[in-house]
């Protein structure tokens, strides 16, 4: 890497007078467009934030993983305690999610009579 002249800076639209954090985005080794890093900025990988997250007491998210077959298009179902995976099944495409007033109103489209249970 070379030093980089006043002209330049000038040509990256740079003020030469400039103070701070500079971002160069380089293609093929050539700056191709430039972004000033603002002074609240912090620059690191991911695992320097995640650190620096945890010194900052922020927990670190454990997700529990969910096994997918090759290959498999449809829906898992996932059930889980405390944010732990207790079990997982693939549904069939006849599964359906819903409310109990929902399959009610669906058993009454396709023929069902619904009465309310007898009580004494």
């Amino acid at each position: 890497m070379r030093n980089m002249s006043v002209s330049d800076l000038s040509t990256l639209r740079i003020d030469p007078a400039i103070t701070g954090r500079i971002l160069l985005q380089v293609l093929n080794g050539r700056v191709v467009s430039s972004t000033l890093i603002p002074s609240d900025h912090i620059v690191a990988s991911v695992d320097a934030f995640m650190e620096l997250a945890e010194r900052a007491g922020y927990k670190k998210n454990a997700y529990e993983s969910v096994a997918i077959r090759e290959g498999f298009t449809g829906d898992i179902l996932v059930h889980a305690k405390n944010g732990k995976k207790t079990s997982q099944r693939e549904l069939s495409p006849d599964h359906k999610v819903a409310t109990l007033p929902d399959l009610l109103e669906l058993m009454e489209q396709v023929g069902y009579q619904i009465t309310a249970p007898v009580t004494e």
